[in-house]
């Protein structure tokens, strides 16, 4: 069944492939790097009257569909999912019903067999007053399970059983495993743009993609009106947002010099790398023995310092000697910063 025939009401114009003339409330596109079948690679999942479909393709232009059983649960757009390589299985994210919105996930192997709804993630007292959670596309990040939550700030004059008005941005979660989600913010990790500006009535924040050099690139739909309430195909914008490699979160110096230790490693090989971004201070790092004691050679004053930017800094210790040479002590890595971020600390231990 190709794209010309599955949609009636297709216009026909560059990269549409759903017509007009029924509601199909999708999400993200997957890609399925574990699917087998070269034909059923593409996957997208939508709802349309209380339904719900999935759409597979071998080139995410001709589309076959069917249904998901699903009888017994109505899923609320957008259907979005992701592979757990943890467990071995399919997760579809998505809130249950459109009442009190809260994000719950199923498991599938085949998509035609599925687990229960299990929530994992509900608005908490530090959140704003009446907020719903709308939806939360997760992609991973090396070991992480990274959540796109969408904030649906309502509007507590409205008392109907669903809200339909607010405007809506992008919270952060994350897991380890998949499964427990918690969260990082509680407030807008993407937040929306200036009024009458596309994004400026709600940002829906879709997709996360890591670039070569590292960066990170986040797309959005982002309408000038809230929850899209103006329907309008005009008021739909593609929004591009960039971030660092592992700049989700950073620690700042406070009053110019800030000192964090790690807990104790053990290094198996010389590699030690800090993300880091000090264009007008100075980064230095330290090895020290479990009391806090440095080690020989690997003291603040032992260390070169650094100034500028660099996601993969390897600190010297003017000693020349090697964290590999404290293979099977427990040390702590001590890091000094002077006006300055530090990002994330990678490394052989």
């Amino acid at each position: 069944m190709s794209d010309q025939a599955s949609f009636p009401g297709k216009r026909y114009a560059v990269n549409q492939v759903f017509g007009l003339g029924e509601h199909y409330d999708g999400a993200p596109v997957f890609y399925d790097l574990h699917e087998r079948d070269p034909e059923r690679r593409w996957k997208y999942f939508f709802a349309s009257h209380r339904k719900q479909f999935l759409a597979v393709s071998h080139n995410a232009i001709h589309w076959k569909v069917e249904a998901i059983p699903l009888d017994e649960v109505t899923l609320d757009s957008p259907i979005t999912c992701f592979y757990n390589d943890v467990k071995g299985t399919y997760v579809l994210s998505r809130r249950v019903h459109n009442g009190d919105r809260r994000i719950a996930l199923f498991e599938t192997m085949d998509f035609r067999t599925f687990t229960q709804p299990e929530i994992v993630i509900h608005p908490e007292p530090h959140d704003p007053p009446l907020v719903q959670f709308y939806g939360m596309p997760v992609y991973k990040y090396e070991h992480l399970f990274m959540g796109l939550l969408w904030m649906f700030h309502t509007n507590p004059g409205e008392i109907e059983y669903h809200k339909d008005f607010g405007p809506i941005d992008c919270s952060l979660a994350y897991s380890m495993d998949g499964r427990h989600f918690f969260r990082a913010l509680h407030e807008p990790f993407i937040p929306r743009n200036e009024r009458g500006e596309h994004g400026g009535g709600s940002i829906y924040t879709s997709t996360m993609l890591q670039a070569p050099d590292g960066h990170l690139r986040f797309y959005s739909g982002g309408s000038k009106a809230e929850h899209f309430q103006d329907q309008n195909l005009d008021d739909a914008a593609l929004l591009l947002h960039e971030l660092r490699k592992d700049g989700f979160f950073y620690l700042e110096s406070h009053a110019m010099i800030g000192r964090v230790m790690t807990r104790c490693v053990d290094f198996s090989g010389n590699g030690l790398n800090l993300n880091v971004r000090a264009p007008y201070g100075r980064i230095r790092v330290q090895l020290s023995e479990a009391q806090g004691k440095p080690h020989d050679g690997f003291a603040f004053d032992d260390c070169v310092p650094f100034c500028g930017d660099a996601t993969a800094y390897s600190p010297v210790w003017k000693s020349g000697r090697l964290p590999s040479e404290l293979h099977g002590i427990r040390t702590d890595i001590e890091v000094e910063v002077t006006s300055g971020e530090l990002y994330a600390i990678r490394g052989d231990f």
